[in-house]
């Protein structure tokens, strides 16, 4: 009988395992009770943008002064003609990493977006490699032939097939 527990086992861990994978924080409150004013390129920004005080809350929805503040900031260095990407830098070097709501990609932080793919891609093959190895039909296999059987046990295994015939 083969042991497909281990195969479920191996693919729930893997899901468990994925599920843990890290990835930017995503908004924990609800979208805006009234839609604000702001054109699409500001909702654009605060929407990548975290509150410095909340914990997880993005700056499109947050309600807290500090957050119209930031509002107020985007509007004007967009009115100044800063990119995208200056303006979340300015945020960055003001607050920190906090506010982009996921961790750097560079130094020891690359192991927090690469590792949990290497432990997995393992996982998978090691599992895959086990399982190949442990249900694997082999020459000599599972089988137990008549030869290997005890002779008290063969004895009464022949007779109980001859009685198993006779009746059926």
């Amino acid at each position: 009988m083969k042991k497909w527990w281990v195969l479920v086992l191996l693919v729930a861990g893997s899901a468990v395992f994925l599920a843990l994978w890290p990835s930017p924080a995503l908004a924990q409150g609800p979208e805006p009770a009234s839609e604000r004013l702001y054109p699409e390129e500001v909702y654009e920004i605060t929407r990548e943008l975290y509150c410095p005080l909340c914990a997880g809350l993005r700056v499109d929805v947050c309600e807290l002064p500090v957050c119209d503040d930031m509002r107020e900031i985007i509007v004007q260095k967009l009115e100044a003609g800063e990119s995208k990407e200056e303006i979340k830098q300015y945020f960055y070097e003001l607050y920190g990493p906090k506010v982009l709501g996921a961790p750097e990609r560079k130094g020891v932080n690359w192991l927090i977006w690469v590792l949990p793919g290497v432990v997995t891609v393992v996982a998978l093959v090691g599992g895959i490699r086990w399982l190949r190895r442990h249900f694997a039909d082999s020459p000599e296999g599972h089988h137990v032939s008549v030869v290997d059987i005890p002779a008290p046990y063969q004895a009464r295994l022949e007779r109980e097939l001859r009685r198993f015939e006779q009746e059926g």
